[in-house]
């Protein structure tokens, strides 16, 4: 038995879960972007259930009824109204007594004033390049992300055609002993001391793009909070901008005005100014609430679409196996009609089943027969399964099939005939290359000698080895 024939014999998998992953693989049925988008899914809710216990937190300090940005935005916009009156009640002031004005601190203002707009300029030139950084890693993780889908594509069909154990030694052919369990079918080496990358040859690949995925992730949550801060820092060195603006304004009024009514005029708008800053503590808080309220709901959003192509995804894939059941299902009943006079079941039958995970082909829920009929109904189903990836293209199934075990188990000569017919009924209207190999010492009489047989007939006078 060739290791490619082996390769087809769902029993010899260790589990049925892989019998089944390999199984619907032939069919050409894949769930890896499945398996990705549940991945996927579970990432998600994850980061959505941190930021709903992150928003607990700051309710607990900002209280149940935390004020909106409008509100607080409002807030302020009336108390800078109101300095706006008070600085123009300043300027209606009668001219009564010329007071010299202190050069030292208008300079010190004027340069409160410069340093004040400079550093509001580069606050605000940081948060454009910070915004720059966020949007490039993003762009840079989803990027890996495609990476990996690649590799979980790569890493399965590596698995599916190198995960074969071998039954017979590939240089003599003798019986391979067993072996423990979780050793390698050929050398005997225990797989359990293997490491995961000599398991899987993407594995250390996989875990460099995770980290760089993780690490991407983690400066881009990092910049986002620093964002944040600059947004509040901004607000407040605006204000401070405009504070440190007024008092030079003030100062470079005309002197001659009343003194004590002026004092009380500055101390109002001072006083105001204090509001407004005790305001802009509390909407920095309120704004990196209403930030993580928009990332909560974008999560929720993107948790939402990910369980939709799930459920749209698995609703397909189920279409798609039930068609491609059904097509397996049609041609195994044409073969097994053509064996009429051996299992009433066979002549008669209307339905084939079969489960890749459990190792079972079954016909009208009837899985158990006569040692001959098994052979044959597993070679009529293997047979079907051939033909159908020769006529559907999306059937990953090699187009190759290798029977060397039909007559083994009692089979009768006429009944291993009518197989070998049904084989060549089958190939005369497949028009992709294809290939069958079929060994028999019960040839059909009409085919012997024919362009459909391959080297000499052996016999008890001609035989393989040559003495």
């Amino acid at each position: 038995m060739t290791s490619l024939d082996r390769l087809f014999k769902f029993d010899q998998f260790d589990s049925p879960s892989k019998r089944k992953a390999i199984g619907e693989l032939m069919l050409g049925i894949s769930s890896g972007d499945l398996y990705e988008y549940r991945v996927r899914y579970q990432k998600v809710i994850s980061v959505l259930e941190s930021k709903i216990k992150e928003i607990k937190t700051l309710h607990s300090f900002l209280g149940i009824d935390a004020k909106t940005m409008d509100f607080l935005d409002g807030e302020i916009n009336a108390k800078k109204d109101s300095i706006t009156l008070l600085q123009k009640e300043l300027d209606t002031l009668d001219l009564n007594e010329n007071v010299a004005e202190d050069a030292a601190v208008i300079n010190q203002l004027k340069n409160n004033y410069i340093l004040t707009q400079k550093e509001l300029t580069d606050l605000t030139n940081e948060n454009a390049a910070i915004r720059y950084d966020i949007s490039d890693s993003q762009s840079f993780v989803d990027s890996l992300y495609q990476k990996i889908d690649a590799l979980v594509n790569s890493s399965k069909v590596i698995t599916a055609l190198s995960d074969v154990a071998f039954k017979y030694c590939p240089a003599c052919f003798s019986n391979v002993n067993p072996v423990a369990e979780n050793a390698c079918l050929l050398c005997g080496n225990d797989s359990e001391d293997l490491t995961e990358e000599q398991k899987d040859p993407t594995f250390k690949i996989k875990k460099e793009i995770e980290f760089q995925i993780s690490e991407s992730n983690r400066l881009v949550k990092l910049r986002q909070e620093k964002l944040v801060e600059n947004e509040s820092l901004v607000q407040e060195k605006k204000q401070e901008f405009e504070s440190v603006k007024t008092k030079l304004s003030t100062m470079l009024r005309p002197s001659l005005i009343q003194r004590n009514k002026e004092k009380l005029v500055l101390m109002d708008i001072g006083s105001l100014n204090g509001e407004i800053k005790k305001i802009e503590e509390q909407r920095t808080r309120s704004r990196k609430l209403e930030a993580i309220y928009k990332e909560r709901e974008a999560l929720q959003e993107e948790a939402n679409k990910l369980m939709y192509e799930i459920e749209k995804m698995e609703k397909g894939f189920e279409r798609e196996l039930n068609n491609k059941k059904r097509l397996l299902s049609e041609l195994t009943l044409q073969i097994l009609h053509n064996d009429k006079d051996h299992e009433e079941v066979f002549r008669d039958g209307r339905e084939v089943e079969f489960d890749f995970g459990e190792d079972k082909v079954s016909v009208d829920r009837q899985a158990l027969f006569s040692a001959s009929s098994m052979v044959y109904l597993k070679n009529a189903f293997r047979l079907s399964l051939f033909h159908a990836s020769c006529i559907d293209s999306t059937f990953l199934y090699p187009r190759f099939l290798l029977i060397d075990n039909v007559e083994d188990k009692g089979m009768q000569p006429e009944r291993s005939h009518k197989f070998q017919e049904t084989i060549i009924a089958t190939v005369e209207n497949i028009t992709v290359p294809h290939q069958i190999i079929y060994t028999t010492s019960m040839i059909v009489p009409q085919l012997e000698g024919s362009s459909l047989c391959v080297g000499p007939h052996y016999t008890d006078i001609n035989k393989t080895l040559k003495f």
